[in-house]
């Protein structure tokens, strides 16, 4: 595992760590009193940690993690390069919120960017102290950057799209961050937050079993308007609506050529077709009964959601935080 005691490099000498009041507290060299990178949140008082938890924790994916193998592939070196992310056609979308980093759909992939605090070494002094979940949620961040960034190519796609921040204080090239990241490489899965134990995740997957294990129609809506989320639900239903009118009527073909003084073997499809017959019909009426009962709940939830984020955003009057996601549809 990596400690504190082995981040020997740094890209951004931009943070000491002093004791004040017998604790370990975060302080800039340059003498301001914010966190690099977020000038809304100080480095001293209880807000700090907090937003850590928010920006870089992934409760809802940690929740999902023992079943994640049904959907992504078990091991957290999945994850191709940016330079191979472009070849498959994804278009690499920036993202702030945690529960989004590696999560593709189709044509894009969300990734969330390096803050420029985890480039100092005071930082990760810091955190492994302060907050075990912080640090173990960090670390697993940190070491997917070994798989995206392992080009040239790939560190200056990184550069070009601010996924690597600038640092006035400090200037480094493609060797000295390779130097830097590789020092996660070796981070075993023990070290890190369940949902690192994976590298990129299928959203479409998540989205299925969303309502299953979070009580919600979806993991993120990316297109929030109903139509467009009952249509994709309805694609495996019309599948699977499909193969049974197949093969109702192949069977109602055989059925109608049959010769009345047949052998057994066909009365005894006869039966089979009739009790088929009725297992669908009786499918089908279950189906639509729970479609019935599932699109009020669906909006329902919904609703019930943009509600709690409203008001928990009038409690916490900052509409900036870092992390905030919403499945609300329209």
């Amino acid at each position: 595992m990596v400690n504190s005691h082995a981040i020997s490099t740094e890209l951004a000498p931009i943070l000491d760590v002093v004791q004040i009041n017998g604790r370990k507290v975060l302080q800039r060299r340059d003498g301001h009193t914010t966190l690099p990178g977020q000038p809304r949140k100080a480095l001293q008082g209880d807000a700090l940690l907090p937003y850590l938890r928010q920006a870089h924790l992934t409760a809802e994916l940690d929740k999902m993690a023992p079943k994640l193998y049904y959907l992504a592939t078990p091991t957290h070196t999945h994850i191709a390069p940016l330079h191979h992310q472009r070849a498959m056609g994804r278009q690499i979308v920036v993202t702030e919120h945690p529960g989004l980093h590696l999560i593709w759909y189709h044509d894009r992939i969300f990734v969330k960017p390096i803050p420029v605090y985890m480039l100092s070494g005071a930082f990760w002094n810091y955190i492994a102290e302060a907050d075990q979940n912080i640090l173990r949620a960090s670390l697993g961040f940190m070491r997917t950057y070994c798989y995206l960034i392992r080009y040239g190519v790939d560190f200056s796609t990184a550069i070009a799209l601010e996924l690597i921040p600038k640092v006035e204080a400090a200037s480094f090239d493609f060797e000295d961050f390779i130097k830097f990241i590789f020092q996660f490489e070796d981070v075993s899965d023990g070290a890190v937050s369940p949902r690192y134990a994976y590298g990129s995740i299928r959203l479409t997957r998540l989205n299925y079993l969303a309502l299953i294990f979070l009580g919600r129609p979806a993991y993120f809506a990316l297109r929030p308007q109903y139509g467009e989320y009952i249509g994709h639900a309805f694609v495996p239903i019309i599948t699977l609506f499909a193969i049974l009118s197949t093969i109702l009527s192949s069977m109602q073909v055989a059925l109608a050529v049959q010769d009345p003084h047949a052998e057994a073997s066909w009365q005894t499809f006869a039966k089979v077709a009739k009790w088929f017959s009725i297992a669908v019909i009786i499918l089908v009426a279950s189906l639509v009964v729970l479609l019935v009962i599932f699109i009020p709940l669906a909006i329902g939830t919904a609703q019930n959601a943009a509600r709690r984020s409203e008001l928990n955003s009038k409690k916490k009057q900052d509409e900036n935080l870092a992390g905030e996601m919403t499945t609300t549809f329209i």
